[in-house]
């Protein structure tokens, strides 16, 4: 932004040589006068902008917060879209990419793709939590997992 406003100032400076608008004073004093304002123009449209960035605030934002810690007992009843976090374990796999999830509350189905597993190995002893969205689909609800971590 402040480099546009530089380039726009020497447009602008050239632009008024071509238009002899100085013909009736000194051209140094009339120029100087003219540069003089529009770089202080600039600076101050440049110090404006860098004052309404608020760099306080300046931190990695996670789309998901916050977090809608939810139970199993409860997605039949999330609305579809919904973002909801999990903590359990995976007891079965139902097919492909399609496995029963289950914490002290109930169990539900969840899908996970190849991507998101990305190599890793877990039992049904392991405790995780996982990240999703709330899915329908025409056997009921489930959670398409796009993160998850192992917790133990």
């Amino acid at each position: 932004m402040f480099i546009s406003a530089i380039k726009l100032i020497f447009i602008r400076v050239s632009w008024l040589r071509k238009k002899k608008f100085n013909h009736c004073y000194k051209e140094g004093i009339f120029m100087t006068s003219i540069k003089q304002r529009m770089i202080q123009f600039a600076l101050m449209l440049g110090l404006v902008s860098l004052g309404s960035i608020d760099v306080s605030n300046a931190q990695f934002l996670d789309s998901f917060r916050p977090r809608n810690t939810v139970t199993a007992d409860v997605i039949t009843r999330t609305p579809v879209g919904t973002r909801v976090e999990l903590t359990g374990s995976i007891k079965s796999n139902v097919r492909r990419a399609e496995y029963v999830f289950q914490d002290r509350t109930g169990r539900t189905r969840v899908r996970i793709e190849r991507e998101v597993w990305r190599g890793r190995e877990i039992s049904t002893r392991n405790v995780i939590e996982i990240r999703g969205r709330v899915e329908n689909d025409v056997r009921g609800r489930f959670i398409d997992v796009y993160y998850f971590k192992v917790i133990k």
